[in-house]
């Protein structure tokens, strides 16, 4: 694990968390969905690590990055509906639940914050067994922006009553960290999602390569 600040955060009290490539190992559930949805409309397939560098991109940037910027709405139809029927393809990081249980067992506030749209989010948190550890959970609806806006976060401490100053944000991109830094929160970058390129842009609190690093930096006891 490497760590950016060698301060272990006590003073924060609430979790905002990243879904996609941080809770959850999406890679098949989104990949495969974007590769179908493509395929079935007649446009060529990208090789999936430029796929996977616009995951967490609103749907028209992300098809409009992939050559479908005059049909977003039928590829983002056909996109939802492949994932509403192919929802075994996403689960939990190995231990997640078990640090997530920790984490509350210690007092810690979580919320869940995601560009994905509200019923598959849902759909695979309940899925996940995890959704019961989230407070508050904000999906693509919920805002008028999107991360790296810090809207969703702000909504997310809205709902949570709880200050920036106390919250940190843990994501696997980019995106996350500079929604964390714009809101006011400290910042932890999940090196081993969809993102692994820019890890240092901008820079995070700290990095950690597996979800059950969380437990060392918020000196919670590890689990048995």
């Amino acid at each position: 694990m490497q760590i950016v600040r060698q301060e272990i955060m006590t003073e924060i009290r609430s979790l905002l968390f990243d879904v996609d490539g941080t809770l959850l190992d999406t890679t098949e559930f989104i990949l495969k969905a974007a590769e179908h949805a493509l395929a079935t409309h007649g446009y060529p397939i990208p090789d999936r690590s430029i796929i996977s560098k616009l995951v967490g991109k609103p749907f028209d940037e992300f098809y409009g990055a992939l050559g479908g910027s005059e049909n977003i709405i039928l590829l983002e139809n056909t996109h939802r509906e492949f994932q509403k029927k192919n929802l075994h393809l996403s689960g939990p990081y190995p231990r997640t639940l078990a640090v997530l249980t920790k984490l509350h067992e210690q007092g810690f506030r979580m919320a869940a914050v995601t560009s994905r749209s509200k019923i598959t989010s849902l759909e695979t948190l309940r899925r996940a067994d995890i959704h019961s550890f989230f407070d508050a959970i904000i999906s693509g609806e919920d805002t008028a922006e999107l991360k790296p806006h810090p809207a969703p976060l702000l909504k997310a401490l809205e709902l949570l009553g709880e200050v920036p100053s106390r919250s940190c944000m843990i994501g696997d991109s980019h995106a996350d960290i500079e929604a964390g830094i714009s809101a006011g929160c400290r910042t932890i970058r999940a090196t081993y999602g969809f993102h692994t390129e820019r890890l240092h842009d901008p820079e995070p609190d700290f990095f950690i390569d597996h979800i059950a690093d969380l437990l060392k930096i918020f000196n919670v006891p590890k689990y048995q």
